[in-house]
């Protein structure tokens, strides 16, 4: 089960927008081809990356949307999730494994998870596809990184697939934002499947990145669009 709270006008807002468009970290604004969606939030941060797919840093935004903690364990019928991770259910359509204990909050047509102390954060978003593919939105967001994120480096974007879709994969290194503790490090995974376009990332401290990439990788081999 998953404890609501005062999510509902998360929940419509997400699903108004169609899962949102932009990349995937905190700071960094829509990627190309969205940005009639994107105005519907001008004046905050955008999570993801700049002009690109998921941008997955995930700096502590400006006002967090309403946040719920996920409670419901995962068990038989629930798909697949290694020990310590519990499957959740997104609004927009989709189920994931992340680790047990994360909380859920709404933001900018993003669908977030977050440790205690928000120190890894698990990102989720669905939009309408872009001219460019995935891999041309993660190339232009790497592009524009350095104008994005403070003391941006070390990006890596790399075409690849996932379950048998073209996909683009985005990793870099940011000096975070007032609210973290130090460098961070993202990881973030970007393909079209069902009609749209999925970006799905994780931000850690720089030093927790190996422990990051586990939850990542976990995330991503258990995501399910709903109904695929």
């Amino acid at each position: 089960m998953v404890v609501l709270g005062g999510g509902a006008a998360g929940v419509a807002a997400f699903l108004a927008n169609g899962g949102g468009n932009g990349a995937a970290d905190d700071l960094a604004p829509p990627h190309p081809g969205t940005s009639a969606q994107a105005t519907a939030h001008k004046g905050k941060p955008d999570r993801r990356g700049p002009q690109g797919p998921s941008d997955p840093q995930g700096s502590a935004p400006e006002g967090p949307g309403p946040t719920v903690s996920v409670t419901r364990s995962a068990g038989p019928g629930d798909g697949s999730a290694p020990p310590g991770y519990q499957i959740v259910q997104g609004p927009a359509g989709f189920s994931m494994a992340v680790p047990t204990g994360f909380t859920r909050s709404y933001e900018n047509s993003r669908v977030y998870y977050y440790s205690e102390g928000r120190r890894f954060r698990i990102g989720v978003q669905l939009q309408r596809p872009v001219p460019e593919g995935p891999i041309g939105a993660m190339r232009a967001a790497d592009a524009k990184g350095p104008t994005t994120y403070p003391g941006y480096r070390d990006g890596q974007v790399v075409e690849t697939t996932h379950d048998g879709f073209r996909a683009g994969r985005w990793e870099f290194v940011w000096d975070g934002s007032a609210q973290d503790a130090g460098t961070r490090y993202t990881y973030d995974l970007s393909w079209n499947e069902g009609g749209r376009m999925t970006d799905v990332w994780i931000s850690s401290p720089v030093d927790s990145r190996i422990e990051a990439r586990r939850q990542f990788d976990a995330a991503v081999a258990s995501f399910r669009l709903s109904g695929r």
